[in-house]
């Protein structure tokens, strides 16, 4: 299972890249505050230049609304991200041959209040991060990379298979509610369900998340009539 917190976390509970929404929200943070500032220095320029004070529109445009300086900055951040998922993407292939992924095009679902804006370019960019990196490891590990369906799997209790109902607590920020009464991480849960998600024959790896859910939902149900057949 891949996340904000860390990297990746495997089924087996290991937690790989640790750190990595440290980067992230620093790293949103200063977009934020950059585009802010740019907003307001752009707007100071104009209100000079209509007010025809040339010198001092060209003053704020030569030092303040440069590019040199912030791409810099935003190539270091890329650079700290870069090595923190390598790692990461090493480290979880080393001792297997098949590594079962989430779908690339569904990761990162934002947790952070950072600005859809800012979130994403940030999505984007670790997409293909993240998928490039396990593309490169994959091939130099010799290990065979599946990619499965993401929908649900944070949500479902993997000690059930089905997703929690109205009663149930479920997932709760990081830690998993499971139905027998016992907790577990909750990106450790998520990691069993995409294991487990490999080999299931009805969710395809396009298969739309609505459908997801009613294929999830009937076999809810279906296994609670069953039970009550069977206490009959």
């Amino acid at each position: 299972d891949k996340g904000y917190t860390e990297v990746f976390v495997d089924s087996n509970g290991n937690h790989y890249g640790k750190g990595l929404n440290n980067i992230l929200r620093e790293y949103a943070d200063y977009l934020t505050e950059y585009g802010k500032n740019k907003n307001r220095l752009y707007a100071l320029e104009r209100k000079y230049r209509s007010a025809e004070e040339h010198a001092k529109a060209d003053k704020i445009k030569h030092n303040n609304l440069g590019t040199v300086a912030h791409n810099k900055k935003v190539n270091k951040f890329k650079e700290r991200l870069r090595n923190i998922v390598n790692v990461a993407v090493h480290e979880v292939m080393v001792n297997c041959d098949t590594l079962v992924v989430e779908n690339l095009t569904d990761v990162f679902i934002n947790k952070n209040n950072w600005g859809k804006k800012t979130n994403n370019r940030i999505n984007k960019w670790c997409k293909g991060l993240i998928q490039e990196a396990l593309e490169v490891a994959a091939k130099q590990h010799v290990v065979t990379l599946i990619q499965v369906n993401p929908a649900y799997t944070s949500q479902v209790d993997s000690k059930t298979g089905f997703l929690p109902d109205d009663k149930e607590k479920g997932r709760v920020g990081d830690t998993f509610h499971h139905s027998d009464g016992t907790k577990s991480h909750a990106d450790h849960n998520a990691a069993l369900n995409i294991l487990v998600r490999k080999d299931d024959k009805k969710i395809e790896l396009y298969t739309k998340f609505p459908k997801v859910k009613e294929i999830l939902e009937n076999r809810k149900i279906k296994a609670g009539a069953v039970l009550t057949a069977t206490k009959e």
